[in-house]
């Protein structure tokens, strides 16, 4: 779950993005995973054409990208930087049931999007259109 502020507005990377409603300070938990917000679902467990909905929103944790992981909140519309772009998230020493949670990389002001280290998700590469990985 989100642990700062957010809304949902036009993203400069792709659709919709989550943006700032306040600012936050370099190292500031951005996010964290809360059982029964936020959920865990097994790649072979997902019925299409949920399927669909799963790679699109959920993230493939990079150390068991077997398991989708669902957001339960504005996060969902989290997205990667372009290439050659910094994250303003990155990934941070604590976890909550195996899953890092996310801090500010840098200070980050209202109305900016918050943009998520690429190392977050094992499925960025097709997600950025790096490659054909269809992960079924």
């Amino acid at each position: 779950m989100l642990q700062i502020k957010t809304y949902v507005g036009p993203s400069v990377i792709h659709g919709m993005g989550v943006k700032l409603a306040e600012p936050v300070k370099a190292g500031d938990v951005l996010w964290r995973y809360v059982p029964g917000q936020d959920f865990k679902v097994h790649r072979d467990d997902v019925p299409d054409p949920a399927a669909k909905h799963f790679k699109h929103y959920a993230y493939l944790h990079p150390e068991r990208p077997e398991w989708f992981v669902m957001c339960g909140d504005h996060a969902i519309f989290w997205n990667h930087p372009k290439i050659g772009q910094d994250a303003n998230a990155v990934l941070s020493d604590e976890q909550v049931e195996g899953e890092w949670s996310i801090k500010a990389a840098f200070d980050i002001n209202p109305g900016e999007e918050l943009l998520i280290c690429p190392e977050s998700d094992a499925d960025y590469e097709r997600k950025l259109g790096l490659k054909g990985t269809d992960h079924n």
